[in-house]
């Protein structure tokens, strides 16, 4: 399966930079918290929050199983 450029026209027509970073750092570690993102990106948690569901709305990312116990997935990846 190929995997799609972070920077493809296809998403970046879609998504706000920030939303770019949260879409880098999932990939890098598909595991990761809100928290852990907000740190990373530099916003709020509900900010990151908040760009998760457009990300989900988007169907851009997923989140596969339970809050505490699942992990992040890219959609088509």
């Amino acid at each position: 399966m190929l995997c799609k450029n972070i920077y493809s026209t296809k998403i970046t027509d879609k998504v706000t930079d920030k939303q770019l970073l949260i879409i880098k750092l999932i990939r890098q570690n598909k595991f990761i918290s809100a928290s852990q993102m907000a740190n990373e990106v530099g916003i709020s948690k509900r900010k990151i929050i908040d760009n998760l569901n457009k990300l989900k709305e988007g169907n851009i990312v997923k989140r596969v199983g339970s809050a505490k116990g699942g992990h992040w997935e890219i959609v088509d990846e």
